[in-house]
């Protein structure tokens, strides 16, 4: 696991990063390092050494923690880090990315912008950020400052960012509009298609500057179950009646509404039964 945080900032303020580190191996590995690694940045920082064991036994894992300064000189935009492992008396190495956005620095500031490479999905369809082949990406703004996605790689839908205040953001998702205000750390679902189903959710990760850096995901929910009859029923109509069924205050009233319908059949046999002479 390789973590940054936080993921977008200003120039001249620091990120800490945890790279965590397994032997996944059958042998024991002594002196393993790891090396971070951003060359616009002017970063190279090398851990400790480490001793792990070998898999099956408990000492197998450790983390290497960094803290780094921002220059204030580069400017902004996205930027990869690259996470080295170095094992094997130094013969073998790992490594792994992560982005790094500089949102802000010495009055510059970022427009909109995707923490992933603009693509064009095999149907035509272009979007700022393509969320078929990941599941989510980021996306940062300024006031005013527009970018596209597409969930399917079919339809590409708008983001527009409007009021952007100290910790929260408001944006307005199109093609079918539905304009909302986050506040850091606050997520909203939305229906892109109004087809009763919600297709991503938009989480406000930070508001540095001016700029917020809002999380998209691709909802999983679209999906389709076939019936024996072959219709085809939501899944998330299913939820939803699970959601509702396995609520404490349903089950009480559907418990109630047994016993009464069991006491009614009682009278009624009562009722209506002769008796035995």
């Amino acid at each position: 696991r390789f973590t940054i945080t936080p993921s977008s900032l200003a120039c001249g303020e620091s990120i800490s990063v945890l790279v965590d580190i397994e032997n996944a191996g059958k042998k024991d590995e002594d002196d393993v390092t790891v090396r971070l690694l951003q060359s616009t940045l002017g970063l190279d920082l090398k851990s400790e050494k480490f001793d792990l064991e070998n898999f099956d036994e408990s000492d197998n894992d450790a983390t290497a923690r960094f803290t780094f300064a921002i220059p204030t000189t580069v400017s902004v935009g996205t930027y990869p880090i690259e996470a080295i492992v170095n094992f094997d008396g130094g013969k073998q190495t790992n490594s792994d990315f992560e982005d790094v956005i500089i949102a802000s620095c010495n009055g510059e500031t970022l427009t909109a912008t995707v923490a992933t490479t603009s693509t064009s999905t095999s149907s035509g369809v272009s979007a700022d950020l393509n969320l078929v082949s990941s599941s989510s990406g980021e996306i940062s703004g300024s006031e005013g400052s527009k970018t596209t996605f597409t969930v399917d790689g079919v339809n590409t839908h708008t983001v527009t960012f409007g009021l952007i205040g100290t910790q929260s953001a408001t944006l307005t998702v199109a093609s079918t509009p539905s304009t909302f205000t986050l506040d850091v750390g606050d997520s909203r679902s939305i229906d892109l298609n109004s087809d009763g189903r919600d297709d991503a959710r938009f989480t406000l990760n930070t508001v540095i500057a001016g700029v917020a850096t809002v999380k998209v995901e691709r909802l999983s929910g679209a999906s389709f179950l076939s019936t024996t009859s072959g219709d085809f029923i939501p899944v998330g109509i299913w939820s939803q009646i699970w959601s509702t069924l396995s609520k404490p205050s349903t089950i009480f009233w559907i418990i109630v509404d047994l016993i009464l319908l069991v006491v009614a059949i009682f009278l009624i046999k009562v009722l209506f039964t002769k008796p035995k002479k």
